[in-house]
């Protein structure tokens, strides 16, 4: 009914086709199917009128020019040249980024405030590509006490007028805003100095101030952002090693207590485990050993007795000799003490000292019958001091000997119970060595807690103690000196 319709309407059925490919949606499809074309070639419609006559028909394309192609072509050139400093721009954005990224990974270790701030002046001479730059660290005062560069630490009074100028500004008004000062210098005036804080949420950590002599606003800017940002992290970083210093002092502290109150169980053993720390560092410098192992030696000294808990005082105070089963126990301390140590991990260093200060170098010792250089070396270096400080003491059994009495014990323990290699530089300390080391028992507890290395065994700072004037006495009694000691 629609199509008669429709056919009715356009008065015949090739009236219904004409209008339909005239004005139908399908029309330019269709035409081009049926390829309906005029005399000359060209496309017409069905009443033979050529299409681009028709109203509203595209006019034909002319051929461009000279100017039109010089003018296309220096458009393309134009944003070839956008394209690439955006992309240049980018590159740049994102290698700065990489390095404060970098940044915030290396300050994530657990490390030194002063290590802290020297790898923040390194990372901001990366960014700025200047090498005048100063990480400035403010004092209780407000005044600077040091200052980190990308070639090292200066001292305040080496820092340019403007720095300390601009440090200045910045502490004494706790400001976080960045400022900048003209160099004072008449002949380099177009210089600038520009100077931006590392905040905590309380107090300034230090103040980064840049020199750049021929400065550009939008440089400024840019570095000025991605500085900022590299300074929080710093301001956090610093914040979080001084929280660790003191919560590694606080666990020093404890332990340490701990063991002087393990000894103070034995009245004869008073200052011992001072003694013995005193002694393993005079020996560990003799040898040249590095700042990380003298630390630990500080600490293995404190804690190589700390097993003794587990001691009874019966066993740990008889005045006579031992039965089987007691030397089962009194030997036990090294692993026990091994087994308390060993669950604070950033104390584990010490473990070798505590295990194994009373292996023999022949192999005759305990708790693992190591021998020669099997045994680690900080505890065949306590194990001398010990040893020595033994012999030398007052025990419940016996008088102590004389330094020289003692020393010729050590000299004929070399190669059995003790390492050669280092009874012969022990054994060359004089008495006025001994003395030195162990001047003054109080010191113990005026610690410097400073590192270059902030791991927990590094916040010790000793230099260790004893009784100035201790006089030796006696001769051993009974059985071999060294043997009885240990």
């Amino acid at each position: 009914m629609f199509a008669c319709a429709a056919v009715g309407a356009c008065g015949s059925l090739s009236g219904f086709f004409r209008a339909f490919l005239r004005w139908g949606p399908g029309f330019q499809r269709i035409r081009g199917l049926w390829g309906f074309r005029g005399a000359g070639g060209g496309s017409v419609d069905l009443d033979g009128l050529p299409l681009d006559s028709r109203p509203g028909a595209p006019t034909p394309a002319q051929p461009a020019g000279d100017d039109d192609v010089a003018a296309l072509r220096a458009r393309i050139e134009q944003l070839e040249a956008e394209r690439s400093s955006f992309v240049e721009a980018e590159v740049q954005y994102l290698r700065q980024l990489a390095v404060v990224n970098h940044l915030a990974d290396s300050l994530g270790q657990r490390r030194s405030f002063h290590v802290v701030l020297a790898d923040a002046a390194a990372q901001a001479a990366r960014i700025t590509g200047s090498d005048r730059l100063w990480l400035v660290v403010p004092g209780a005062d407000g005044g600077p006490v040091e200052a980190h560069t990308p070639a090292g630490a200066v001292a305040p009074a080496r820092l340019p007028a403007e720095a300390v100028d601009l440090f200045h500004r910045i502490v004494s008004h706790d400001t976080s805003m960045p400022l900048t000062v003209s160099d004072y210098i008449p002949s380099t005036r177009e210089g600038l100095y520009l100077a931006l804080p590392a905040r905590s949420a309380k107090h300034t950590v230090a103040v980064l101030v840049v020199y750049y002599p021929q400065p550009g606003a939008e440089a400024l800017d840019e570095h000025g952002r991605i500085l900022q940002t590299m300074l929080e992290q710093t301001a956090v970083a610093c914040e979080n090693v001084r929280l660790f210093a003191a919560l590694g002092s606080m666990i020093v502290d404890a332990v340490v207590a701990m063991a002087v109150a393990i000894e103070s169980r034995d009245p004869y053993t008073g200052g011992h485990v001072h003694r013995v720390t005193a002694y393993s560092l005079m020996l560990g410098e003799a040898l040249g050993l590095d700042r990380r192992s003298l630390t630990i030696l500080r600490l293995g000294g404190l804690l190589h007795d700390i097993g003794k808990v587990a001691v009874p005082d019966a066993v740990l105070r008889k005045p006579g000799a031992l039965t089987a089963e007691e030397t089962r126990l009194m030997q036990s301390h090294v692993t026990v003490g091994h087994n308390i140590i060993r669950s604070v991990p950033q104390l584990a260093s010490t473990c070798d000292i505590i295990r194994h200060h009373h292996e023999w170098f022949d192999g005759r010792g305990y708790p693992d019958g190591l021998a020669g250089k099997d045994i680690p070396l900080l505890a065949r270096i306590v194990s001398v001091a010990d040893a020595f400080d033994a012999m030398n003491s007052n025990r419940p059994y016996r008088r102590g000997m004389t330094e020289q009495i003692a020393m010729g014990e050590i000299v004929k323990g070399g190669g059995t119970q003790f390492d050669p290699d280092l009874v012969k530089p022990f054994a060359s300390f004089g008495p006025d060595r001994f003395g030195a080391a162990v001047a003054d028992l109080q010191r113990w507890y005026m610690l410097e807690r400073q590192s270059e290395d902030l791991t927990l065994i590094d916040l010790l700072q000793l230099d260790l103690p004893s009784v100035p004037g201790r006089e030796s006495q006696g001769d051993a009694r009974g059985g071999t000196a060294a043997e009885r000691a240990a």
